[in-house]
């Protein structure tokens, strides 16, 4: 379950929230977060494979370049590296802090680069036709090509289920 906890009853439900959990007040109390252990088991789960225990480290260093080399900013806050963390450590509440952060430094930086520019950028427009016109293929030869591929299933299901349940 990923999204972000709600402090009252207050907060609307829209049409894009996706689930409600309701939790008595001792099944909502966080776990006091220890120092890491360093056990990798944040990197193993990460779906984007991500560094969350590098990516806290560089935030708390205030390190944006490091940020920027282990791409925060792809994060989708699942929160696959906090659930699984032993340490309970708030790793996906510190990504969101970490892009954040590296969103206005390369703001910043980009407003820097542009006082800096005395002329304009000259950009060539290159213009190609698509690869897939020339290469001869068409609708028909492909879709023989699908069918050719499909035919080890459709074999192995044959052997496996038996000729009737495959048609």
């Amino acid at each position: 379950m990923m999204g972000i906890a709600v402090p009252d009853l207050e907060q609307p439900i829209l049409k894009n929230t996706n689930a409600v959990l309701a939790m008595s007040e001792a099944d909502a109390v966080l776990p006091e977060p220890t120092a890491c252990i360093r056990c990798g088991r944040c990197i193993r789960h990460c779906p984007l494979r991500l560094m969350p225990s590098h990516i806290v480290a560089a935030y708390e260093a205030g390190d944006m370049e490091r940020l920027a080399e282990l791409k925060v900013n792809l994060c989708m806050e699942c929160g696959c590296c906090s659930f699984i963390c032993p340490a309970h450590r708030p790793l996906v509440q510190t990504n969101k802090l970490a892009k954040a952060q590296v969103a206005a430094w390369r703001k910043l930086q980009s407003e820097k680069s542009s006082t800096q520019r005395r002329r304009p950028c000259k950009m060539k427009l290159v213009i190609s036709a698509s690869p897939h016109i020339d290469s001869g293929a068409t609708t028909r030869k492909i879709m023989r090509d699908v069918l050719i591929a499909l035919c080890p299933a459709l074999i192995a299901a044959a052997i496996i289920f038996g000729c009737a349940r495959c048609w």
